[in-house]
């Protein structure tokens, strides 16, 4: 029952990046999907462990075949997701990402897969999957912004759907609501990282600059589920 405007804008901009973590588990397509198959895979440990009389660190559980095909779906949709390998370093921004796009075979179906190749301050180049994960995470760190400007990120995976606009999509890098929109629509399809890049590729083409309309275009039967992130981002610059 805090009052977010007696606390600081730091504490308030971290509260904002989790709670939206909390909504797109809740409130998106992928989240909703990912996160009723983890809430399975926890119910199953428990009834595997309830049987035992001992049980062995580290323990896994034996999934059934629904599980694993679900879990390689996910796998695939949710892309890169080492974030320790890129702790403190800076992605060259006078460079520009590269995007590949492909496919992957998982369960005898073709799964579209955006290929980012990345440029780092140090030199090094390497190539990142896009998928859920550096889209929520970067949505996250959007909408924290809007709270708390002086916040700080390492680029991977906070700052690379901002940081892809730069030079592919120009016309965006500095519509932040608009980037988050784009990302939060991307999280209806169970290929994001796919449906991230379409977005930016019509926004930027279209000349579009209002990120409701971008996303009711595209989901327009989920009215609500869109403009509940639009009425937090309106809240949340008031403070």
């Amino acid at each position: 029952n805090t009052d977010l405007s007696l606390i600081s804008q730091e504490d308030r901009g971290t509260f904002i990046h989790e709670y939206i973590h909390y909504w797109q588990n809740i409130g998106t397509l992928w989240g909703l999907s990912s996160s009723i198959l983890r809430y399975e895979m926890m119910l199953k440990l428990k009834e595997e462990i309830a049987v035992r009389d001992e049980v062995k660190l580290p323990y896994s559980i034996s999934p059934t075949e629904r599980m694993k095909r679900l879990d390689s779906i996910f796998r695939v949709g949710n892309g890169f997701f080492n974030d320790s390998q890129f702790y403190g370093v800076k992605i060259d921004q006078t460079k520009r990402i590269e995007i590949r796009t492909g496919e992957k075979i998982v369960e005898g179906k073709n799964m579209p897969v955006i290929s980012l190749i990345i440029t780092f301050e140090n030199k090094v180049t390497d190539t990142l999957e896009l998928g859920a994960h550096i889209i929520k995470e970067s949505m996250a760190a959007l909408y924290q912004s809007l709270v708390d400007p002086d916040a700080t990120h390492d680029d991977i995976p906070y700052n690379v759907v901002k940081i892809l606009c730069k030079h592919n999509y120009p016309s965006l890098y500095h519509n932040t609501k608009l980037l988050i929109c784009c990302c939060h629509a991307a999280l209806f399809s169970m290929a994001p990282g796919e449906s991230l890049i379409k977005l930016l590729a019509k926004a930027e083409k279209e000349k579009i600059t209002d990120g409701i309309s971008i996303s009711l275009q595209l989901q327009h039967h989920k009215r609500r589920a869109f403009l509940f992130p639009i009425f937090l981002m309106e809240w949340s610059t008031t403070f």
